[in-house]
Parts: C-alpha cells; sequence; structure tokens
C-alpha cells in the first residue's frame, strides 16, 4: 500500500476512534464539525477518497461514511497507538482481586475471564496452563504404496503420531530411510515452530514436505492441549451492534464451540512475546472474520504456559484492550511462578 502523509495518518485515525465509539460509518461532516484537523471540507473529503482508495477505509453503502478496514485497523495499532498501561489504582484493585481467591489454577482463570471481560466490555478467552509444546525423538517413513508412504512421529512423553505423505516416482525404500534419519539428525529435540525456522541445507523437495508434514502434525499435537478453555462474556459480546440480530452470531457460536479460536492460534501464541492482535481476516476460521481477538501467553514455555485475551468486533477499544490483557497476563504469571517455585 501507498505511504500515507502524515494529514491522512492523523484523519485515519480520527475515523477509527470516531467508529469504536460510535459504530457509524463516520462521514466527512462529522469530521468537519468536530473541528478535525483545522482544514476545509474539501480537504477532508478528498483525503478520505485516498484513504479509500489505498484501502485503508471503505464505504459499506452509497451515501454512507467511511468505515476501517482490516488493514486500517492494522495500521491503527502498529503505528498510531502509543503502548500504555492500566492506571496504578486499577492494577491494585485487580491484584487484590486475585489474592482474595483460593491459590487454585481453576479459580484464577474464571477471575482473569471476569476481569478482562469487565475491562473491554467484550468476550474474554482463558485457557488452563498446560505443558511446553512437543518435542520430536525420531521419525520413521515407512513405503505403503507406490507413490505413498507412512510418516512415524515418536514425540517426547511417549506421544506417537501417523500421517501419509506422497512419494515421487523415483525416490526408492531405502531413499526414504535415508530421509528419515537425515531429518530426525536435524530435527530431535526441536518443537514445531523450532523445526519450521530450521531448514536443512541443500534439502529436496520431498525433504521439506516431510518437514511441513512434521510441523503441521506437531502443531495439531500441540493445539490438543488447550482443552481447558474458559468464554465469559459471550452475550456482552453479542450484543454488539455488528453483531446483534444477524447470523454472523450463529457462526461465532458454532466456532468457539469447536474451541477454533484457541486451537489454530495457541500453539503459535504461547511461544510469542508480548500482546498479538488478530484481526479479521488474519483468522484462519472464516467464521471469525468479523472478530478481532487481543491475546498473550502467561506463564513459561519452560514449565507451563497458557493464553488470555479479549474477543471481540474489529471495532474495539484497543486503547483499552491491550493494556488490560497485558497487565492480567503479567500477574498470572506471577501467579504460576510462584505456584512452582
Amino acid at each position: 500500500m501507498r505511504e500515507l502523509t502524515e494529514r491522512q495518518r492523523r484523519l485515519l485515525g480520527l475515523i477509527v476512534k470516531e467508529y469504536v465509539e460510535t459504530a457509524a460509518p463516520v462521514g466527512s461532516q462529522v469530521l468537519v464539525r468536530k473541528g478535525a484537523l483545522n482544514v476545509s471540507p474539501a480537504t477532508i473529503r478528498n483525503e478520505m477518497m485516498e484513504l479509500e482508495e489505498t484501502g485503508y477505509i471503505y464505504q459499506p453503502h452509497t451515501s454512507a461514511g467511511r468505515v476501517p478496514t482490516d488493514a486500517g485497523y492494522r495500521l491503527f495499532i502498529g503505528d498510531m497507538l502509543e503502548e500504555s498501561e492500566l492506571d496504578s489504582s486499577e492494577q491494585r484493585t485487580i491484584l487484590h482481586q486475585f489474592h482474595q481467591v483460593e491459590l487454585e489454577m481453576e479459580q484464577w482463570t474464571q477471575l482473569a475471564a471476569s476481569i478482562l471481560v469487565h475491562m473491554a466490555n467484550n468476550a474474554a478467552i482463558v485457557s488452563a496452563p498446560s505443558a511446553p509444546q512437543c518435542r520430536l525423538k525420531h521419525l520413521e517413513l515407512v513405503p505403503v504404496q507406490e507413490k505413498l508412504a507412512l510418516l512415524v512421529l515418536v514425540l517426547d512423553e511417549g506421544h506417537v503420531r501417523q500421517k501419509m505423505v506422497a512419494v515421487a516416482d523415483n525416490l526408492a525404500e531405502d531413499e526414504l530411510g535415508t530421509t528419515a534419519r537425515k531429518l530426525t539428525a536435524h530435527y530431535r529435540g526441536l518443537s514445531a515452530s523450532e523445526i519450521k525456522d530450521k531448514l536443512v541445507p541443500n534439502h529436496s523437495s520431498f525433504e521439506g514436505e516431510v518437514r511441513d508434514a512434521v510441523v503441521h502434525t506437531m502443531r495439531q499435537v500441540d493445539a490438543s492441549s488447550f482443552t481447558e478453555v474458559i468464554f465469559d462474556g459471550l452475550v456482552m459480546m453479542l450484543r454488539q451492534p455488528e453483531f446483534f440480530g444477524t447470523e454472523k452470531i450463529h457462526l461465532i457460536l458454532e466456532a468457539l464451540q469447536q474451541r477454533d479460536v484457541v486451537a489454530t492460534i495457541a500453539p503459535e501464541i504461547v511461544h510469542s512475546e508480548g500482546v498479538r492482535v488478530i484481526i479479521g481476516e488474519e483468522f484462519k476460521s472464516p467464521s471469525l472474520r468479523e472478530c478481532t481477538v487481543v491475546i498473550s501467553r502467561y506463564g513459561s514455555t519452560d514449565r507451563a504456559a497458557g493464553v488470555l485475551g479479549v474477543l471481540g468486533p474489529k471495532r474495539m477499544h484497543y486503547e483499552r484492550a491491550i493494556p488490560a490483557v497485558r497487565y492480567v497476563s503479567r500477574v498470572m504469571t506471577g501467579l504460576l511462578q510462584e505456584l512452582y517455585s
């Protein structure tokens, strides 16, 4: 996308904030009335046309104002939103609430969800902490048919997984064994994320396909560990204008019931630092394309970790949700560290 001028960036920020507050498409007259940028109405209309052409805002229907696109929200969050913390009084209140409950993980996760719902006025997602990602012990490639082999993965803690992979015509049986030994030696002891980031020198296309199959299978194993998930505040989220009284509600509830939002992103989030924001088209699940999740890991990857976050419409108070998720994650991490110390 074309780089924006400073005035266009400021105007986009104003449009995002106004739309978040009102849930109504933002017209040039609104911006003029509020004295936006101290320029003429014609200038604001021209700049809005530029923003629309570059893909940061769009017009939902004829004669309506403009609404931020996924790219508009992404630019706003990444470049315009200053990193902030919750007010110190709010931090003290949250700490006090955690100190009032029993030293039980179930109590902590339920309280974390309740706090996030209250802070962000949307739904909250909190998973129970689980062990770190599985790691590869060794793999085998067993010929099954002329162009098919069985990939056998032996993971830590005795887990075994199998997956069929296609084999080229000219690949002999002994070459399957050679490939399996080579990849085992290169990837032994690594997690799915580490395997994905570590390429075998001078690897063949088949070795690359096997590596991708290994990563995919291990990530499925990792995702299955995030089964204990608390969803709170769904009614509050579904009352938002974007969802209320629409078919979108059923799609979102179905995705949440299938744990799509956690299973597809938790294995990645649990090994990343800081707060992540996933917006609209960035979701793998089509049912969640009208949503945003602000999410973070808590705990540590060497012992146990979980994820927590806020789920809502793309029209979210990010300047509120992001520091709330960041702080609650920090508190939960501290509690886990005390538990394991």
